[in-house]
């Protein structure tokens, strides 16, 4: 019968403070250096209804993560059974990643900075 190896609390602390450091770093980079860089359009205004953008988050990060990586991974793996299964996770990262850049740039007028942000 294998055993599982123990789990350390030392490195799973340390996992959750460098997770907490990283957001926090993110978090404060996007309010102010890169925020303040983005003009909003004239007419425009950038408050929010908090329901609608929570429906958004939901909808957009279930509808992508069961377009994208439950069918679109299960169909590569299918149609290249010679790939192992993490070649294929990589390539449909990179394949979510490339489906990203269009409205990214689309949203941003493609403006050189904010095409290197993205990137």
């Amino acid at each position: 019968m294998k055993r599982n190896p123990p789990i350390s609390i030392k490195w799973m602390l340390i996992g959750i403070l460098l997770s907490f450091i990283g957001s926090l770093i993110t978090i404060l980079l996007d309010l102010f250096v890169f925020s303040p860089l983005i003009e909003v359009p004239d007419g425009q205004s950038t408050v929010s209804v908090c329901w609608q953008g929570l429906l958004a988050m939901f909808y957009g990060g279930i509808t992508e993560e069961l377009m994208l990586r439950l069918f679109g991974m299960t169909l590569i793996v299918w149609l290249l059974a010679r790939i192992t299964k993490k070649d294929a996770i990589i390539l449909m990262a990179i394949i979510f990643a490339i489906g990203h850049l269009p409205a990214t740039l689309f949203m941003l007028c493609l403006c050189r900075f904010y095409q290197t942000m993205e990137i």
